[in-house]
């Protein structure tokens, strides 16, 4: 009994979790996936989600083991594959426009 119970509620967490994505409420994706991977420690969607939303809140480290961890699980899943390029160019973005505003703070013309 108490393990349907414990299948259903993981179900219920990554359910959730995919409308909260949907609503872009990432923090809240964070905490449901990581309560659902509590419950099974080796669910691809609770990987894959949790890295979906800690990609869109640029913890790209984190984004990053949640996808290897994944496809250590599945190493096929063309899903996971395909976030982990988006993660990729997104936090390229991210250092690009970092290293433009560090440049600007710090690269302007020196007065003697």
């Amino acid at each position: 009994m108490q393990d349907k119970y414990s299948a259903m509620k993981c179900s219920c967490l990554l359910n959730l979790s995919a409308c909260l994505l949907k609503m872009k409420r990432y923090d809240s994706v964070v905490t449901s996936c990581s309560d659902a991977l509590n419950i099974d420690a080796s669910n691809v969607k609770g990987f894959y989600r949790r890295g979906q939303a800690f990609t869109r809140l640029n913890e790209f480290d984190q984004a990053k083991q949640d996808y290897e961890q994944a496809l250590k699980l599945e190493p096929q899943n063309k899903a996971v594959k395909e976030e982990m390029d988006f993660l990729m160019q997104r936090k390229k973005q991210h250092d690009e426009k970092f290293a433009k505003a560090m440049s600007k703070m710090f690269g302007g013309p020196i007065n003697n």
